[in-house]
């Protein structure tokens, strides 16, 4: 998995032929066979589980837009290692079960920013102007100009919550209006304030006293219902609250409760409470005329739909070419720049593993020197340990929180040249330790159990913990050869009365072999194994 080979990707998602079109230019030259869902997943509805699990098996990638992808696809996705979500929110993916899985999460943030932005600055003209009404009055064939009587933007104080890609980009187009723009976020550092002349607010009470009041905040269970009658009611007469994020900001009940009391207040939403289908439709319903609703439409523009295809192309690029998933929401990325770690404690915590024998209950990592990704370089290791299965970089630290299993990561001196790696894997008795070293990108076996060695990890290996006694190496050399084995390469350390032999053949040994060798030496161990 992560490794440079063709993948079978679908475009799981409804797509007008123009973003197709661009999202497969920009794939030109690319290992991939990519094919398309008309309808999007919705087309595989009323499917039975072995039904779908046909049409989805073989698929390494899926990219969708706002289509859910939930347990059951992921299920029967059985090749799948990573979803591409061609917008920002991942809401409608079942992240946590991906996890599990070991599939790779991965969004495009801030393709969509400026439709939603634009949809923002929509709302504020209508709300403002009353255009939609007026025009629908001179459909009747009325003229009722009298009736329309608007307010101006330039001077209004707007308030805007969240100051992400979108936020900026409201107090852009706020600023060029002549509004006076106050913003909260918590997570935003200082220099990105007093562009546009935004004053940074320390709450999100000091937001909500302005004219306009937008809301740009991700749900999370800390912002889940933040927006409550204290704050709405610091809103000024005849204030416009917009949402264009998530509608679970604000409570529907408190909303409802907030516009009986303020009727002054309008309200304009790009989201929706429940289902579809219900929309907001309880709002809508007690207040038609001081609620405009779109459906989900913020990021729904040809400029946005292409540019957001384009960005998970160029994810897709990277993911088949380098191995490196971009933005990724449940997997910390691993750039070019560790790429070679991650092969290194790779290889290293699989020959441990070969090594030993017992039932895991612990690992420990040991960096020294600056390892750049640590986190992900620590998932390819721990997924070397577990060994194989469904077991992958992604899932592997879970896996092993969910096992119960001890891990201590460390690293020393993160500002040496050196670039060592030490695993060691336990089970309460047995401990077997290997360390390894990039040397100019090539890996090499540095220690074994205490052994100081020299050795490649890559190939097919006899290990052969045995006294120190002279012709061991001889009589070893002398079983492997003849049965017709080829030894590419022998390495033999020694320490007290004991040695260590490391030999590369070019095919693993058969069993009469291992047992020659263990009736002339009487080892301490043996083993033959294969690391790739």
């Amino acid at each position: 998995m992560f490794y440079y080979c063709m993948k079978n990707v679908l475009m799981a998602t409804k797509v007008n032929d123009s973003a197709f079109e661009g999202f497969s230019k920009e794939l030109t030259g690319v290992d991939v066979k990519v094919d398309r869902l008309r309808s999007g997943l919705k087309e595989l509805d009323g499917l039975k589980d072995g039904e779908l699990e046909q049409r989805l098996v073989n698929y390494n990638v899926l990219v969708v837009r706002s289509d859910k992808v939930d347990k059951r696809i992921m299920d029967a996705s059985r090749s799948l290692e990573l979803v591409i979500r061609a917008g920002a929110a991942v809401s409608d993916i079942d992240v946590n079960y991906a996890t599990q899985m070991g599939v790779i999460v991965s969004n495009t943030p801030g393709r969509n920013s400026n439709a939603v932005s634009e949809l923002v600055f929509s709302f504020m003209l209508d709300a403002y102007r009353h255009a939609r009404e007026a025009h629908l009055r001179m459909v009747k064939g009325e003229f009722p100009k009298a009736d329309f009587v608007g307010r101006e933007l330039r001077g209004k104080r707007i308030g805007i919550l969240g100051y992400g890609n979108i936020g900026q980009l409201v107090a852009e187009k706020s600023a060029a209006f002549g509004m006076k723009i106050v913003a909260y976020d918590p997570l935003v550092g200082n220099e990105l304030f007093g562009r546009y002349g935004t004053v940074r607010a320390t709450t999100i009470d000091e937001c909500f006293n302005a004219d306009i009041v937008t809301l740009h905040m991700p749900l999370t269970e800390g912002t889940k219902g933040a927006i409550g009658l204290d704050q709405l009611k610091n809103m000024n007469t005849n204030g416009l609250l917009i949402n264009t994020a998530r509608a679970g900001l604000i409570d529907e009940d408190t909303l409802i409760g907030f516009m009986w009391e303020r009727t002054d207040v309008r309200y304009a939403a790009d989201v929706h409470y429940g289902g579809d289908k219900e929309g907001l439709k309880k709002v809508l319903e007690r207040f038609p005329s001081r609620v405009l609703a779109t459906p989900h439409i913020g990021g729904n523009t040809y400029e946005a739909n292409s540019n957001a295809f384009i960005a998970a192309a160029m994810q897709l690029r990277s993911f088949v070419e380098k191995g490196i998933a971009q933005n990724a929401v449940n997997y910390n990325p691993l750039s070019e720049a560790g790429r070679p770690y991650a092969d290194a404690a790779r290889l290293i915590a699989s020959f441990a593993s070969h090594l030993f024998t017992g039932n895991v209950s612990g690992a420990n990592i040991t960096y020294r020197g600056y390892v750049p990704d640590m986190d992900a370089v620590t998932g390819y290791a721990l997924a070397a340990i577990l060994g194989g299965g469904d077991v992958n970089p992604v899932n592997a630290r879970s896996r092993f929180d969910s096992r119960k299993l001890n891990l201590t990561v460390t690293c020393e001196s993160p500002d040496d040249t050196r670039r060592d790696i030490e695993v060691t894997i336990n089970d309460g008795d047995e401990n077997v330790s290997v360390s390894g070293a990039l040397f100019d990108n090539m890996i090499r076996i540095t220690g074994i159990n205490g052994y100081q060695t020299d050795y490649g990890p890559v190939g097919s290996h006899l290990v052969v913990h045995h006294r120190n006694e002279v012709g061991a190496i001889g009589k070893i050399g002398t079983a492997i050869g003849d049965v017709g084995i080829n030894i590419a390469y022998v390495k033999n350390v020694s320490r007290g009365g004991n040695a260590l032999t490391l030999v590369t053949t070019d095919r693993t040994v058969e069993g009469g072999v291992i047992d020659k060798i263990t009736g002339e030496l009487d080892p301490h161990y043996i083993r033959q194994f294969r690391v790739d």
